[in-house]
């Protein structure tokens, strides 16, 4: 009896031998829940909702708010309201070694608060990369690449790396009905394939967080973000290796690669730490180990740096480089 068969008849034999049980969950008053990643040449925008009852699925965005942008203390703007719970400044955008508070009120709910600083950009040093190098056991195409930073030593540096793609295949067809949508028809017997997104990152790097560690390596996907610290190489230039996977069974024509490396605030740190872990729980032991996934038994409270609501209002810098791949010329 094969394992995965037998882990369904136990599954299957546990939940029959359930009963029933009704809790009764109390409501409690609903609070403002905010949403503001702001970063530098972009104007503040804030997205504002209501907290609801477990049961209820409505989402209520907020649209008689107060919301006030103060900056060292002083008050700089009122947020203009756009819309569907958005509030924006008219042209005020961010800057370094300024501690920005945002200050919320709206009726019904209590007044929220919420402080952080836009951290200073990190500029990608080098890149080395070698695309579509190596294949995996159910031969995808993977890649390997490593980005080389000067970290600044003044202060404690947060980082998040994400790498999106984009890359174009060229397939020659028999006949023009066998271009599907969304590919597009370029004559009658070639069809274009686009696929764009953000490459599973994987990493034996140990600036990586042993919470995110499987028993093969730290694993990043379905948009799980990559962060880490500056605790290994405070003040130090430092190379970090990932290989990275698009998805890709076949050499593609062309492809794109933006790497992205956002310094961001330690608030925003600890918000997609615990979004990391609590995506990557299944909550049930057998699948975790037969996953090979993170032993994690149940999710963790998210983080939230908003005083008497919740949500996160928080800084990010970023540094962009790009990496190309032509399959004609073989080369990046």
């Amino acid at each position: 009896m094969s394992k995965l068969f037998s882990l369904f008849i136990l599954s299957s034999l546990f939940y029959s031998c359930q009963k029933q049980v009704e809790i009764q969950i109390p409501k409690s008053p609903p609070k403002l829940v905010v949403n503001c990643l702001f970063t530098q040449d972009s104007i503040f925008k804030v997205q504002l909702a209501s907290s609801s009852y477990i049961f209820d699925t409505t989402y209520r965005y907020i649209d008689n708010a107060t919301v006030n942008l103060f900056a060292n203390n002083i008050l700089i703007e009122k947020l203009n309201y756009k819309g569907k719970g958005k509030y924006e400044t008219a042209t005020y955008t961010p800057n370094t070694h300024i501690k920005y508070r945002i200050e919320i009120s709206a009726e019904g709910y209590e007044t929220v608060f919420a402080s952080s600083e836009l951290p200073p950009k990190v500029q990608i040093n080098n890149i080395n990369a070698n695309i579509y190098s190596q294949e995996t056991d159910n031969n995808e195409l993977y890649s390997n690449i490593q980005i080389e930073f000067s970290d600044p030593d003044e202060i404690k540096n947060f980082y998040e790396l994400l790498i999106p793609y984009n890359y174009e295949e060229y397939n020659i067809i028999q006949n023009p009905d066998l271009c599907f949508e969304p590919d597009e028809l370029i004559n009658d017997t070639i069809c274009k394939h686009t696929s764009s997104g953000f490459a599973h990152i994987y990493s034996n790097s140990p600036v990586f967080s042993t919470i995110f560690t499987s028993r093969k390596k730290t694993i990043f996907e379905n948009y799980i973000p990559a962060v880490f610290s500056d605790n290994l190489f405070n003040g130090e230039n430092y190379t970090v290796n990932v290989d990275f996977l698009d998805g890709s069974y076949n050499l593609p024509d062309t492809a794109k690669f933006n790497i992205l490396l956002n310094s961001i605030s330690e608030d925003f740190f600890k918000y997609l730490s615990v979004k990391s872990i609590n995506q990557n729980t299944s909550g049930n032991e057998f699948l975790d180990e037969l996953w090979d996934g993170w032993q994690i038994d149940e999710p963790i409270q998210m983080y939230s740096n908003v005083k008497n609501g919740y949500g996160i209002f928080a800084g990010y810098n970023l540094s962009i480089d790009s990496i190309f791949y032509i399959k004609a010329l073989n080369k990046k």
